[in-house]
């Protein structure tokens, strides 16, 4: 059978979920670091992660989607922002309802945090269902 990751041997693979969890701290990291074109690939994987293996609206995947548009807003990739905000946005109000407003209140401290501190050139607020 296969190996659940629990075997402890050298080269046993990880739990996916344990991945995923590491793969998000990278994407924290780089992104802090301000190499924001090697986060967002990850950040997009988690994304994709999230959306292939945990159930239909979970709600991890609108906070990765919430930093994947981060990353690609401090990135100067204002398409690929406002896709991956307004996807965030969309899920927030299917799972939670208040529409723009609730998701704004709910993810506030979130866009206010500093993990980007090389990003203060490009403000937050032309990502307008973010503001």
């Amino acid at each position: 059978g296969e190996d659940d990751g629990e075997g402890g041997g050298e080269g046993t693979p990880w739990f996916q979920c344990d991945a995923h969890q590491l793969r998000i701290l990278q994407a924290l990291t780089l992104d802090g670091m301000g190499q924001h074109g090697d986060a967002l690939p990850i950040w997009e994987g988690c994304v994709d992660f999230v959306d292939k293996n945990l159930p239909p609206m979970d709600e991890s995947g609108i906070a990765l989607r919430v930093q994947a548009a981060l990353c690609a807003w401090a990135m100067g990739r204002e398409k690929v922002a406002h896709s991956y905000a307004r996807r965030a946005m969309a899920d927030h109000d299917k799972l939670f309802g208040g529409g723009a407003a609730r998701f704004r209140r709910r993810y506030r401290r979130e866009v206010e945090l500093n993990i980007r501190p090389d990003v203060k050139k490009r403000p937050i607020r032309g990502i307008k269902v973010m503001r």
